[in-house]
């Protein structure tokens, strides 16, 4: 043999035991990767979703309660930013200083900015100073703002998360101190009960913060800042989040949102970060000391990037395919025009480059028993959802998000269809009688024939 027909043989060879390792080792290597190590926590309570639509990644004991401290304060500012929607409050409005939260501010052993009952502070500012610095005092100046009293406001928390579905935990206070806590006697800090909450009902409270006030992200980015500036009681705020740029724990893309510790359950961190267009949202609870559950949430990010990415399935207002034509009774347009109500992202797993998709829809009480809706219709009007899962692999939602809820995304009359005059009405039935009866003929001789 020569050596050109030896090089030859030689190359078949090489590429019938390339072809061979596609067939045999590539599938070995995206079972792995499906199959990839899902991390374990020492936390006592864990979970990472989806910010954009609540999708479950990962939980670890999502449910079991723990002392969350400081975390406490993102409801308490959700409920604030909820009552300035609702107009009741404003971010200008003037917070008055009560003994209770006066007291509270002057105890700088515990998380403050100082405060006193002669000046003037605005909403906004205090919203700032609990976001960046925990500040204890500010939190019960506007607990007391919105609800009169703190244990009103207590109330108003507590009922937020029964209607969330949330049944088990334990709120006490608006802060997250202790039951027992008196300023005026430093060995009280650690004494009495703590609010209690688990992973699922803080990603929960964390979901809702950031999908109603995104502009929060503003204040639990920013590492330091100077309360009251240019006043004599300028201040200077540190961010108590040191995954943030520039600080011990950096981790790129990390812009929120706050940390908790208790002295029985230890350190506690809810977080969110955004890259490769997705934000997830990471709730670490209960690690031993106050470093580690940085380590933890960086196991968790880690995960979350690594094994998934972010699959854009259909855009708001864009032409719905997924569903059958639907008639209009008595309608000028049929059949009825549809349009997707919201955007849709999924988040997949990495290997899977190219999902399948199933659609499941889902009818409201508009269409009737004939699968038809009747005009007239305003443009807008939800006629249904449809439930889009990718292909053997079931997803999970945290409760109270919409697709929890819904079961989908939801679909829309694309334009108003009004009522048609009587004599299109006229000519409509008569069309459909005689397609009906075409088809009825069909389906006759083709039963005879088979």
């Amino acid at each position: 043999m020569n050596k050109k027909n030896l090089f030859k043989h030689l190359m078949n060879g090489l590429l019938v035991i390339m072809m061979l390792q596609t067939v045999f080792i590539r599938p070995k290597t995206i079972e792995a990767a499906l199959d990839q190590a899902i991390p374990t926590t020492s936390a006592k309570s864990a979970i990472i979703i989806d910010a954009v639509n609540g999708q479950i990644l990962f939980e670890q004991d999502p449910e079991v309660p723990v002392e969350v401290a400081s975390i406490s304060k993102l409801l308490t500012v959700y409920l604030v930013l909820q009552a300035v929607e609702k107009g009741e409050i404003s971010l200008d409005t003037q917070v008055p200083i009560s003994d209770h939260a006066y007291n509270v501010s002057q105890d700088y052993d515990i998380s403050n900015v100082p405060l006193r009952q002669d000046e003037t502070y605005t909403v906004a500012e205090l919203i700032e100073s609990v976001m960046i610095a925990l500040a204890n005092g500010s939190t019960i100046a506007l607990a007391e703002l919105v609800a009169g009293s703190e244990q009103e406001f207590v109330q108003l928390m507590q009922a937020t998360l029964a209607d969330w579905g949330i049944e088990n935990m334990l709120i006490i206070n608006a802060t997250g101190l202790n039951s027992d806590y008196d300023p005026a006697n430093a060995e009280s800090i650690d004494q009495g009960k703590q609010n209690m909450l688990s992973a699922e009902a803080v990603a929960i409270i964390a979901f809702h913060v950031l999908n109603t006030a995104p502009e929060i992200l503003e204040y639990t980015q920013t590492n330091n800042k100077l309360f009251k500036k240019g006043t004599s009681d300028e201040f200077e705020m540190t961010n108590y989040n040191l995954m943030l740029p520039d600080r011990t724990y950096e981790f790129e893309g990390v812009d929120g949102l706050l940390t908790g510790y208790s002295d029985r359950d230890g350190g506690s961190f809810v977080s969110t970060i955004e890259r490769n267009d997705m934000r997830i949202i990471t709730v670490v609870l209960g690690t031993e000391g106050t470093e580690l559950r940085y380590s933890e949430t960086k196991k968790l990010f880690d995960y979350a990037f690594s094994a998934y990415m972010t699959e854009h399935i259909v855009e708001q207002n864009s032409e719905v395919t997924q569903v059958s034509q639907i008639k209009v009774k008595n309608g000028k347009i049929t059949p009825a025009p549809l349009r997707y109500g919201a955007t849709l992202n999924l988040i997949v797993p990495v290997v899977d480059t190219a999902p399948r998709l199933e659609y499941e829809f889902i009818a409201t009480e508009l269409i009737d028993e004939n699968g038809e809706l009747t005009a007239p219709l305003e443009e807008g009007t939800v006629i249904g959802y449809i439930a889009i899962n990718v292909a053997d692999t079931p997803l999970r939602y945290l409760r109270t998000t919409p697709a929890y809820n819904t079961g989908g995304v939801p679909i829309e009359i694309a334009e108003q269809i009004e009522v048609a005059p009587w004599y299109q009405q006229s000519w409509n039935f008569i069309t459909h009688s005689v397609n009906e009866g075409w088809e009825h003929t069909r389906r006759f001789f083709t039963d005879i024939f088979n």
